[in-house]
C-alpha cells in the first residue's frame, strides 16, 4: 500500500512511524517523537518489529520525495482559466502558446 494522492500532494507531509503504522493498517498510537520505536503503542494484538516499521517509513518517504516534481508542476502551471484562454487564442491565431507554456513547466520540473 502506498501513499494516497492527498498525502502525495501535501508539501508539509512527513514520513514517520505513525504514518508507517497507518499504511500497514496496524492500529497504534505514537506519542512524543514519532520516529522513535519505543514511543509506538500498539492498540491491538498486531505488532510489527522496529526494522519493518522503519523500512516502511523510509519507503513512504522515498515515494513522497519521488513525487516532488508533480507538487512543483502543480504550483507552476498557469490557472485553468489562463490555459483555456491560451488554447482559444492558439486555435484562433494558429500559435502554440499553451503547448509552449506547459512544456516549459515540464522542462523546469522533470520527473527524474
Amino acid at each position: 500500500m502506498g501513499l494516497n494522492i492527498v498525502k502525495l500532494n501535501n508539501p508539509n507531509w512527513s514520513a514517520n512511524l505513525a504514518e508507517a503504522c497507518e499504511n500497514l493498517q496496524i492500529p497504534a498510537r505514537v506519542s512524543g517523537d514519532t520516529n522513535i520505536y519505543a514511543n509506538v503503542e500498539f492498540l491491538s494484538d498486531a505488532t510489527v518489529d522496529e526494522a519493518t516499521l522503519t523500512a516502511k517509513r523510509d519507503e513512504l518517504a522515498a515515494e513522497w520525495s519521488a513525487y516532488n516534481y508533480a507538487r512543483n508542476r502543480k504550483k507552476a502551471y498557469p490557472s485553468i482559466a489562463d490555459q483555456l484562454d491560451m488554447q482559444y487564442h492558439d486555435k484562433k491565431d494558429g500559435t502554440t502558446t499553451w503547448e509552449d507554456a506547459i512544456q516549459a513547466v515540464k522542462d523546469a520540473n522533470p520527473k527524474s
